[in-house]
Formats: structure tokens, sequence, C-alpha cells
């Protein structure tokens, strides 16, 4: 996370917001990363958190999408997709069963949803506020 923080800061872009404090961009980033791990919408992320500011789920949507394209760039400079000849190297020292004795790459069967419909899983509890808290590092 330390790694990933610096980099935001060296690339923060900028964010729609009329009250912005010095740790607005930080919070828009912890906000963007709740939303993509638990797949909420922005109505209920900008109810569902105190950041000290008001939040429209239009502005947040906007800031997401900005954010995502910062994050993109993060993502590239610290994953390497490699090829079939890097995988085969990376696995040969790696002992394996024998059912997956010839694989070079494993995919996680982790199902993360992508959307949430109407009856598609449980929402938490409505009426619980969350709140971000940043501590000022300097």
């Amino acid at each position: 996370m330390d790694r990933l923080l610096t980099f935001w800061r060296a690339n923060t872009p900028d964010l729609w917001g009329d009250q912005q404090d010095k740790n607005y961009g930080e919070k828009m980033l912890y906000l963007t990363l709740y939303k993509d791990l638990f797949n909420v919408g922005y109505i209920k992320l900008a109810k569902s958190f105190n950041v000290n500011v008001k939040l429209h789920p239009n502005t947040l949507s906007h800031n997401v999408k900005l954010i995502r394209r910062v994050l993109r760039g993060w993502a590239e400079s610290v994953i390497t997709l490699g090829d079939s000849d890097e995988w085969n190297g990376a696995v040969r020292n790696v002992k394996l069963g024998k059912l997956i004795k010839n694989a070079n790459l494993w995919i996680d069967s982790t199902d993360l949803p992508l959307c949430r419909g109407k009856g598609r899983g449980k929402s938490p509890s409505s009426g619980a506020t969350n709140s971000i808290r940043l501590v000022d590092a300097t």
C-alpha cells in the first residue's frame, strides 16, 4: 500500500469536488478501492462514509474513473505479465501435484462479482456509517 500511495501522490489527477481538504485525493482513492473491492454503488458509497465533505454520486463517478486510470498506470508499473517461456522458467523449481504437473499458469477460482443487480446478493444493514480517517505522515 505504501508503494501505491507514493505513486498516487506523484500522479494525483484533478478531481471534482467543491470542498477539498488536503487529504481529499487520498480519501477518494480509498473510496474507489472500497467501491471496487466490495461492489457498492455510488449512492450507497456516498451515504456510507463520513469523509467530512458532502459527496455527490456524480462527483464520485467522475473521480472513480480518473482514479482507475491512475491505478492502471501503477498496476502496469508493478505487474509483469510475461509469456509462456517466462512462466515455464518460473515453474521449473516448483513441486506441483500429479494432476497439475504440466501447469505454468494457475488461475484462482475466486468468484468476484462484477455487478450487483436487484436480487443478487445481500447488502449489509443500512444505517451504519463508516468513517475514513487519514493520518498525516508528514
